[in-house]
């Protein structure tokens, strides 16, 4: 009797531990093994050359520790139209230990950049057959493209995972073929906005600003004054578009039609480009990846030096408030930075910089 109750008790403790295997998620992100997902892939299996950098946070990963020999896609399961076979040499390289802000601030000035002193090159420049596949009749379709790494990729406590693929190709290939990927339908940027303040003097003084979020890549604000000879110009960062200390803003300088629109606490310099409609531009360097940034606002204008222009001999241009981007929403546990060749975007998968963002990722299957 004893005998049977331990080998009872030895089946139903298999039992248990079998089914609690066989129920955990091979998938990134996680729980995605049986169920298709709500968006498709096209960078890195439809276009060529392209580099996509696919980022899971640590809470999306189905495993802490583990030693990864390959990953597997699917076709996506919705799509009817036919897909097209081909083939490109690609290589992967995966990160478990990158900064964990990088999750929420990766670098779109360098993919490399985004990368954690772990990173490993597990598959370099390998020929992948991505194949005509038909639509499942009940998707999600079986993870059919096998990408096996030519060294295995040991995770340890990661901060989350990032799989950077980079796919090859002689000329521009656009070869319809997308892979399932799963996301979040949010339709805010990450990248911040620039609101404009006023007109300029000349009123087609208009000055911009590249968008940015702490930690994406360069701020550069730039204008065109539209003179017609080099001179010497000036762009100055504010506090406050209301008050330069007792003065109101804005302030119409008297006797011509130019206003200031901030006060100002940092100037640079900078000379202006008379072929290119008196552009001038200044690089202020890229904010610090730090959440504290994040939202912050700085008003900024541009004046040059131009004599005989006014009686003050100064043109300026509109106004400007610039708000930083918030960076990648903290609700987004997955998402993609990538690029890819067309005829009018050419891509070096080992040099290029990102160039788009999704707020979803391809699903993979890890074995």
């Amino acid at each position: 009797m004893n005998g049977l109750r331990v080998i009872s008790t030895c089946v139903i403790f298999s039992s248990l531990v079998g089914a609690s295997i066989s129920a955990q998620s091979r998938t990134l992100p996680q729980g995605w093994d049986q169920k298709e997902g709500n968006s498709a892939s096209w960078a890195g299996f439809r276009f060529a050359p392209a580099r996509v950098q696919s980022f899971f946070k640590g809470n999306t990963l189905p495993f802490k520790t583990k030693t990864v020999k390959g990953l597997k896609i699917r076709r996506d399961g919705m799509r009817t139209t036919t897909f097209q076979p081909h083939s490109n040499p690609i290589s992967i390289t995966l990160s478990a230990q990158a900064a964990p802000e990088t999750f929420r601030f990766p670098s779109v000035e360098s993919f490399d950049r985004n990368l954690g002193q772990d990173k490993t090159l597990v598959l370099s420049k390998k020929v992948i057959l991505f194949p005509r596949l038909a639509r499942p009749k009940s998707p999600p379709a079986p993870f059919s493209v096998d990408l096996p790494f030519a060294k295995p990729f040991t995770i340890t406590n990661p901060t989350g995972l990032i799989v950077d693929i980079k796919v090859y190709a002689t000329a521009t290939q656009n070869s319809y073929w997308m892979a399932d990927a799963e996301g979040q339908r949010i339709f805010t940027s990450p990248f911040g906005q620039r609101k404009s303040l006023g007109v300029g003097c000349p009123r087609d003084f208009y000055s911009y600003a590249t968008l940015v979020y702490p930690g994406s890549g360069p701020l550069k604000t730039y204008g065109f004054s539209r003179t017609t000879k080099v001179r010497i110009g000036m762009i100055w960062f504010g506090s406050s578009t209301s008050r330069w200390g007792t003065t109101p803003l804005p302030y119409q300088i008297p006797s011509t039609n130019c206003s200031v629109y901030n006060d100002a606490f940092v100037v640079k310099a900078a000379l202006t480009d008379p072929k290119r409609a008196g552009r001038l531009e200044v690089n202020w360097g890229t904010f610090l990846p730090l959440e504290r940034i994040a939202g912050l606002q700085f008003p900024f204008q541009m004046a040059v030096w131009d004599p005989g222009f006014n009686r003050v001999d100064f043109r300026l241009s509109r106004g400007n408030l610039l708000t930083v981007g918030n960076g990648f929403p903290k609700t987004v546990n997955a998402f993609e930075i990538y690029t890819y060749q067309s005829s009018v975007h050419k891509v070096d998968p080992d040099r290029s910089k990102p160039y788009f963002y999704r707020y979803s990722t391809t699903v993979f299957q890890c074995y």
